[in-house]
């Protein structure tokens, strides 16, 4: 009885062909998604090769655009390592299973890579002007992976064979696997609370009013002059002189220019108060001042504002620069024609001066001007030749310091001098 019932058992169909080649498109696909994490991260240059990234267009870029923009991420991680960690699965389980891997667990999880990959090109394809031949390598991987893995499964369907009872072990195996994992990953959340509470107690020091007015006091007045080619809300001559680095993309810069307008409009004396704006892009494809490319849509935003400027003056270039505040989390589309058509500029004429060498040389010259500031990063404020930090923050802190400049009063400490400089903002 016993030889019948074995005898009714069908074969394994052989499959070893269909696990060699998904075992090497796994560890292929870990290959390429470690390579796009440390790309992203800055440790090798990977997304700078334009041969599989290409060139950045006006109206388009590269793989560190692709990665840059809002589908670069999920849940505060990148897309690439979710990629590891399906492929690093995928190869486990091979290896944990192995030529039992061909089994419905997988079928359903390569199912879910499929439809994974199926979205994130049709985001690459038809929302993003973006080109990434690395993403496009990551996803042709998948597709033949899951290829072999469905129809190694089919084969195995069609045969009759069916897992025994002795896959518990295996399967126990996998279940420890993805408990490690999770454990990892709570670690990983663990750490980021961490890094949020020491974020909160030093920002409730660097926020204490009474802290910021004496660290702004206690600085020694820089030479700020106003420059011909600087772009100027009111009157150059007025006692109160804002001076403004900021970044088109950067979250920061936005909350600090509405901030600092806002004060000038409110002010009792609008009028004693000048508001200056210079570039300073966290990206070193125009700021050699930077080591990473933080913001990749920044310097191509400067130079659209000051095309602006070139073609209709110092209102196209105020109209422009609202526009992209307005817009600042939607640089990834590339809207700068868009906007240049709908405050009237000429496409064509925006086109030609927005690719020139004069608008370089003019956010060249904001750059320059930054040099011996020695400020690290943006939103960097100066009112009337002094860095005031964080304090554009509170709008308390930002009427006492205009007063005590209107009055040429002094908040200082006792010894002014044992204060660090503003330099490691």
């Amino acid at each position: 009885m016993a030889e019948l019932e074995k005898a009714a058992v069908p074969d394994r169909p052989k499959l070893t062909c269909y696990w060699c080649v998904m075992a090497v498109l796994a560890l292929l696909g870990v290959g390429v998604c470690w390579t796009m994490m440390a790309a992203t991260a800055g440790q090798i240059p990977a997304l700078e090769w334009q041969w599989l990234c290409g060139d950045d267009g006006l109206s388009s870029y590269g793989c560190s655009g692709v990665f840059a923009s809002r589908y670069g991420k999920f849940l505060g991680l990148p897309l690439s390592l979710y990629g590891l960690l399906y492929f690093l699965s995928v190869a486990i389980w091979l290896i944990v299973f192995g030529h039992d891997a061909f089994n419905i667990l997988l079928v359903a999880f390569l199912s879910v890579g499929l439809t994974v990959s199926v979205a994130l090109l049709g985001i690459l394809y038809l929302v993003l002007p973006g080109n990434c031949g690395w993403c496009l390598l990551v996803h042709v991987c998948n597709f033949l992976l899951i290829g072999a893995g469905l129809i190694a499964g089919w084969r195995c369907y069609r045969s009759g064979y069916r897992l025994s009872v002795r896959t518990c072990i295996p399967k126990a195996a996998v279940v420890g696997l993805i408990f490690v994992a999770m454990v990892g990953w709570a670690f990983a959340g663990m750490t980021g609370t961490m890094m949020v509470q020491y974020k909160q107690s030093y920002m409730q020091i660097a926020e204490d009013a009474e802290y910021q007015l004496w660290r702004f006091a206690s600085q020694a007045p820089r030479e700020l002059a106003i420059r011909p080619a600087d772009h100027i809300l009111g009157d150059p001559e007025a006692p109160i002189k804002f001076i403004i680095y900021k970044d088109f993309q950067c979250d920061s810069c936005t909350d600090a220019w509405r901030a600092i307008d806002g004060f000038r409009q409110e002010h009792p004396q609008p009028a004693d108060i000048v508001v200056i704006v210079r570039h300073w892009p966290l990206a070193r494809e125009c700021n050699d001042q930077v080591s990473s490319n933080l913001h990749p849509y920044a310097c191509r935003a400067a130079y659209a504002a000051e095309a602006a400027a070139v073609l209709g003056g110092d209102e196209a270039f105020w109209q422009y620069h609202q526009a992209l505040v307005e817009q600042h989390k939607q640089l990834d589309r590339s809207p700068y024609l868009q906007i240049a058509e709908e405050i009237g500029l000429d496409r064509d004429r925006f086109v030609e001066v927005w690719t020139s060498q004069e608008v370089r040389e003019k956010v060249a010259g904001d750059l320059e001007t930054a040099k011996s500031l020695d400020f690290k990063g943006v939103p960097a404020i100066f009112l009337n030749g002094r860095f005031i930090g964080d304090a554009w923050r509170n709008p308390e802190v930002l009427k006492r310091m205009a007063a005590d400049q209107l009055s040429g009063a002094s908040t200082a400490a006792s010894d002014p001098t044992s204060l660090p400089a503003p330099s490691q903002h």
